[in-house]
Protein backbone atom coordinates (compact mmCIF):
# COMPACT_ATOMS: atom_id res chain seq x y z
CA UNK A 1 0.00 0.00 0.00
CA UNK A 2 1.24 3.25 -0.82
CA UNK A 3 0.18 5.16 2.39
CA UNK A 4 2.30 2.68 4.07
CA UNK A 5 5.59 2.98 2.60
CA UNK A 6 5.27 6.61 2.05
CA UNK A 7 4.06 7.05 5.83
CA UNK A 8 0.60 8.39 6.62
CA UNK A 9 2.18 12.23 7.71
CA UNK A 10 4.47 12.22 4.36
CA UNK A 11 4.06 15.45 2.37
CA UNK A 12 2.51 13.69 -0.39
CA UNK A 13 -0.21 11.95 1.89
CA UNK A 14 -0.74 14.84 3.37
CA UNK A 15 -1.10 17.45 -0.11
CA UNK A 16 -3.33 14.42 -1.07
CA UNK A 17 -5.52 14.85 1.74
CA UNK A 18 -5.46 18.62 1.23
CA UNK A 19 -6.46 18.37 -2.08
CA UNK A 20 -10.05 15.55 -1.22
CA UNK A 21 -10.75 18.07 1.40
CA UNK A 22 -11.07 21.03 -1.01
CA UNK A 23 -12.99 18.35 -3.94
CA UNK A 24 -15.47 17.45 -1.17
CA UNK A 25 -16.09 21.28 -0.37
CA UNK A 26 -16.89 21.79 -4.01
CA UNK A 27 -19.05 18.94 -4.26
CA UNK A 28 -21.21 20.44 -1.37
CA UNK A 29 -19.80 17.86 1.27
CA UNK A 30 -19.14 20.40 3.64
CA UNK A 31 -18.56 17.73 6.96
CA UNK A 32 -16.43 15.52 5.58
CA UNK A 33 -14.49 18.51 3.91
CA UNK A 34 -14.24 19.76 7.52
CA UNK A 35 -13.46 16.65 9.07
CA UNK A 36 -10.68 15.74 6.78
CA UNK A 37 -9.10 19.31 6.83
CA UNK A 38 -9.13 19.63 10.44
CA UNK A 39 -7.42 16.29 10.71
CA UNK A 40 -4.18 17.00 7.55
CA UNK A 41 -4.06 20.51 9.88
CA UNK A 42 -3.36 19.03 13.12
CA UNK A 43 -0.89 16.08 10.93
CA UNK A 44 0.61 19.20 9.11
CA UNK A 45 1.32 21.45 12.24
CA UNK A 46 3.10 18.47 13.81
CA UNK A 47 4.95 17.31 10.83
CA UNK A 48 5.54 21.19 9.55
CA UNK A 49 5.45 23.49 12.40
CA UNK A 50 2.48 26.28 12.65
CA UNK A 51 4.27 28.39 10.36
CA UNK A 52 5.11 26.24 7.19
CA UNK A 53 3.06 27.53 4.41
CA UNK A 54 1.92 24.22 3.76
CA UNK A 55 0.50 24.63 7.29
CA UNK A 56 -0.83 27.61 6.77
CA UNK A 57 -2.56 26.99 3.31
CA UNK A 58 -4.16 24.03 5.39
CA UNK A 59 -5.79 26.40 7.38
CA UNK A 60 -7.20 28.07 5.05
CA UNK A 61 -8.14 25.03 3.67
CA UNK A 62 -10.20 24.08 7.07
CA UNK A 63 -10.87 27.95 6.78
CA UNK A 64 -13.30 27.18 3.67
CA UNK A 65 -14.66 23.90 4.92
CA UNK A 66 -16.07 26.27 8.24
CA UNK A 67 -17.21 28.55 5.71
CA UNK A 68 -19.17 26.18 3.89
CA UNK A 69 -21.14 24.81 7.22
CA UNK A 70 -21.84 28.69 8.34
CA UNK A 71 -19.17 29.08 10.78
CA UNK A 72 -18.32 32.31 9.23
CA UNK A 73 -16.52 33.94 12.54
CA UNK A 74 -14.61 31.04 12.53
CA UNK A 75 -13.68 30.52 9.19
CA UNK A 76 -12.50 34.50 9.70
CA UNK A 77 -10.29 33.86 12.30
CA UNK A 78 -8.54 30.82 10.21
CA UNK A 79 -8.31 32.97 7.18
CA UNK A 80 -6.89 36.15 9.18
CA UNK A 81 -4.27 33.91 11.05
CA UNK A 82 -3.44 32.06 7.58
CA UNK A 83 -3.36 35.23 5.52
CA UNK A 84 -0.86 36.84 8.26
CA UNK A 85 1.34 33.88 8.07
CA UNK A 86 1.32 33.80 4.15
CA UNK A 87 2.61 37.73 4.26
CA UNK A 88 5.40 37.22 6.85
CA UNK A 89 7.20 34.55 4.99
CA UNK A 90 6.15 35.17 1.11
CA UNK A 91 4.72 38.53 1.25
CA UNK A 92 1.08 39.88 0.24
CA UNK A 93 1.34 39.47 -3.37
CA UNK A 94 2.34 36.05 -3.39
CA UNK A 95 -0.11 33.68 -5.03
CA UNK A 96 -0.52 32.01 -2.63
CA UNK A 97 -1.06 34.85 -0.05
CA UNK A 98 -3.61 36.01 -2.85
CA UNK A 99 -5.34 32.81 -2.70
CA UNK A 100 -6.10 33.09 0.92
CA UNK A 101 -6.91 37.14 0.42
CA UNK A 102 -9.53 35.79 -1.54
CA UNK A 103 -10.92 32.77 -0.15
CA UNK A 104 -11.03 35.47 3.27
CA UNK A 105 -13.10 38.35 1.21
CA UNK A 106 -15.35 35.49 -0.06
CA UNK A 107 -16.39 34.22 2.97
CA UNK A 108 -17.08 38.62 4.71
CA UNK A 109 -19.14 38.74 1.23
CA UNK A 110 -21.24 35.76 1.80
CA UNK A 111 -21.69 36.30 6.04
CA UNK A 112 -22.54 40.10 5.19
CA UNK A 113 -19.15 42.05 6.51
CA UNK A 114 -19.94 45.70 6.05
CA UNK A 115 -15.89 45.80 5.84
CA UNK A 116 -15.82 44.29 2.10
CA UNK A 117 -16.55 47.38 -0.42
CA UNK A 118 -16.42 46.99 -3.89
CA UNK A 119 -12.99 48.83 -3.19
CA UNK A 120 -12.16 46.40 -1.79
CA UNK A 121 -12.79 43.00 -3.88
CA UNK A 122 -10.59 45.57 -7.03
CA UNK A 123 -8.18 46.49 -5.18
CA UNK A 124 -7.46 42.36 -5.02
CA UNK A 125 -8.21 42.37 -8.68
CA UNK A 126 -5.80 44.19 -9.39
CA UNK A 127 -3.15 42.96 -7.40
CA UNK A 128 -4.31 39.90 -8.88
CA UNK A 129 -3.67 41.55 -12.83
CA UNK A 130 -0.38 42.40 -11.14
CA UNK A 131 1.04 39.30 -9.82
CA UNK A 132 -0.80 36.63 -12.08
CA UNK A 133 -2.04 38.56 -15.11
CA UNK A 134 -5.32 39.54 -16.33
CA UNK A 135 -6.32 36.18 -17.97
CA UNK A 136 -5.15 33.58 -15.27
CA UNK A 137 -8.13 31.49 -13.42
CA UNK A 138 -7.34 32.88 -9.95
CA UNK A 139 -7.50 36.31 -12.03
CA UNK A 140 -10.92 35.76 -12.89
CA UNK A 141 -12.10 33.84 -9.78
CA UNK A 142 -11.25 37.48 -7.69
CA UNK A 143 -13.05 39.41 -10.37
CA UNK A 144 -15.95 37.10 -9.83
CA UNK A 145 -16.15 38.57 -6.52
CA UNK A 146 -17.60 41.65 -7.84
CA UNK A 147 -20.76 39.95 -9.25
Amino acid sequence: DAIERLGNDSELVLTLEYNLAEQLHLKGRFDEAHALAEGTLERKTIAFGPDHYLTLLTMDNLAVALAGLGRYDEAITLHNAARAGLIDQMGPDHPFTLIVERHRISTMLVAGYRQVTPDTVNDLVRRHEEALGPDHPDTDKARSLLN
